[in-house]
């Protein structure tokens, strides 16, 4: 299986998008800044070694993509459960990110993930 494949958009730029062998998918596009085959392989190859820059210019480990990649998959999945969002609500709680449950609500998690998300 390719790593990487490429396309072109306006312009003619060639756009790369890395393979994520855990969820066998193509993770987004993302713009080499190039019109030349040659230099967006080099930028590629460059990402899957040094890691893959953000919208901030923050550079992230490919593994760290790839793995974000495929919980997002997972959560937008028909297979994803209430239980398995109650698990995510309560790691989150557990690292700060989000608080205390709202009033009304049970430490069983009862509220939807879509109403938080909503007040969120």
């Amino acid at each position: 299986m390719k790593r990487f494949s490429f396309h072109r958009r306006g312009g003619g730029i060639l756009y790369c998008q890395l393979f994520n062998p855990e969820t066998g998918k193509y993770l987004s596009a993302k713009s080499t800044g190039t019109t030349d085959p040659d230099d967006a392989v080099l930028v590629a190859a460059r990402w899957l070694n040094d890691g893959i820059p953000d919208k901030s210019g923050k550079v992230r480990q490919v593994r760290e993509v790839m793995a974000m990649d495929g919980i997002v998959k997972t959560i937008l999945s028909a297979a994803f459960t209430q239980a398995m969002a109650d698990d995510i609500l309560m790691a989150l709680r557990s690292r700060g990110f989000i608080g205390e449950l709202p009033a009304g609500t049970s430490a069983a998690g009862q509220e939807k993930l879509s109403d938080f998300l909503r007040r969120f």
